[in-house]
């Protein structure tokens, strides 16, 4: 659904739009359909969040080339992201983690990537609530806590608890003091204008019966942090992310969506 709706903002290269038009996302596109039809708001944020997280890591790889060697996708799903990195960035190397799609993946980036693109992209399979073991399976495939890592973090926090997510944060960015990390999440939901929360509680009520959860995560960001001996170094809601982009808003004030784009460092940068 999310690739459907991001449409030619998914991918930047022709090897990631290649990617895209190889994957079957057949199964997400009546909720897409849907998504269009009566959330214009959350429309909105799909759109804007791959090239807002594109362009903040890019600011960041600039700030500190280093930092672009290692990108780390958690909860990667069917993005393009790694591929376009890859393709972009000559020696960087990058790793996708999921607990699903990465064995279709992995055949879809081997038969669109050149050898030389492909053989720097690590898809794992594993289940994120289990840090430890993540981290484990990163090192396994060449991941190096010895240098700075770029971690992405889309898509995954409304799943897993905040408890979870802070473990994993955690053990990312204690890795290396120039590591960072970029967090889409939702924030309180209690602050937004009504016909925003009206929207938001409709939205989620809907992808909590696809994904059979009883509520969706919704995180404090600073205690995040704290539990993840993290800092925030900046934290964005759509009205910004519009600007930064240069796009015409439909976002107005914060209230008007509880979506939320962090950029984490390890607390010792504080």
């Amino acid at each position: 659904m999310v690739m459907l709706i991001a449409g030619d903002n998914a991918a930047v290269t022709p090897q990631g739009t290649a990617l895209l038009k190889l994957l079957d996302l057949s199964a997400g596109e009546a909720l897409a359909a849907e998504v269009r039809a009566k959330f214009p708001l959350a429309q909105r944020r799909i759109i804007v969040r791959k090239p807002f997280i594109r362009m903040q890591l890019n600011a960041l790889a600039t700030a500190s080339p280093q930092r672009a060697l290692q990108l780390v996708s958690a909860g990667a799903g069917l993005s393009p992201l790694a591929i376009d990195w890859c393709v972009q960035h000559p020696e960087a190397r990058a790793f996708e983690l999921d607990i699903e799609h990465m064995a279709q993946k992995r055949r879809a980036i081997d038969q669109v990537a050149e050898r030389s693109v492909a053989a720097r992209i690590q898809c794992i399979q594993c289940d994120l609530t289990d840090p430890a073991a993540s981290v484990r399976a990163l090192r396994a495939e060449g991941w190096r806590d010895d240098s700075p890592s770029l971690w992405v973090v889309e898509g995954l926090a409304y799943y897993i608890t905040q408890e979870a997510l802070a473990a994993l944060l955690h053990l990312a960015l204690s890795a290396h003091a120039d590591s960072r990390a970029i967090v889409e999440f939702s924030g309180d939901q209690s602050a937004l204008c009504g016909s925003a929360l009206h929207e938001t509680r409709e939205y989620h009520s809907l992808i909590r019966q696809l994904v059979g959860a009883h509520a969706l995560t919704a995180v404090d960001l600073h205690a995040l942090a704290s539990a993840a001996h993290a800092s925030v170094e900046r934290c964005f809601h759509p009205m910004e992310v519009e600007r930064l982009l240069g796009i015409d808003p439909i976002h107005h004030r914060p209230e008007e969506s509880a979506m939320r784009i962090a950029l984490l460092a390890p607390q010792s940068n504080r």
